[in-house]
């Protein structure tokens, strides 16, 4: 899909708390959805979009931060996407090893402070057992790469949210 949007007449926070009215941004993307069996019992699923998200206005919001037309809109990454590959190892039993990416984005209006963004691995397990029975496990953050799972430019600090580390997760269904 591709898309254009110009978002008009809204209000937003800035760096410093304060209200902005009256912003507009113009929005650009691609986004896709793809998949390709090798055989029976592997596959690859992609997943992901490309934006640029710019402010379509300027203004002066004082503190030495601005915002001026064309620049990008802070939080807004450019890239996001996944890669998933998954093995069908029977007719019960699947295994997925997935990537999941979030390119780097600005921490402010000016754009003069950025996060870099992050990639992430991720595995999961699934086995259907007799009588209805479905063990999963899951672990995430394979790698157990530091990352923030929010990243902000304030009052002249940086502030990162650290997202969570290495985690494994088991469960157990049942289907009746």
């Amino acid at each position: 899909d591709v898309y254009s949007m110009l978002k008009t007449h809204f209000i937003f926070r800035d760096a410093n708390g304060f209200n902005v009215s009256d912003g507009r941004i113009r929005s650009r993307g691609l986004e896709f959805s793809l998949g390709y069996r090798f055989n029976p019992a592997w596959s690859l699923l992609a997943d992901g979009s490309y934006a640029l998200h710019r402010y379509a206005f300027s203004a002066d919001l004082g503190q030495g931060n601005a915002i001026v037309y064309g620049n990008d809109v802070k939080y807004a990454p450019r890239s996001l996407g996944g890669l998933r590959l998954r093995w069908q190892a029977g007719e019960r039993t699947q295994a997925e090893l997935q990537w999941t990416h979030v390119g780097g984005y600005w921490l402010d209006e000016s754009n003069q402070h950025r996060y870099g963004g992050q990639d992430l691995l991720n595995l999961s397990l699934r086995q259907e057992l007799a009588g209805g029975w479905i063990v999963t496990a899951r672990i995430a953050n394979l790698a157990d790469t530091a990352y923030a799972e929010r990243a902000d430019y304030s009052f002249g600090n940086y502030r990162y949210f650290p997202g969570d580390g290495r985690e494994w997760f088991v469960g157990i269904e049942k289907v009746f």
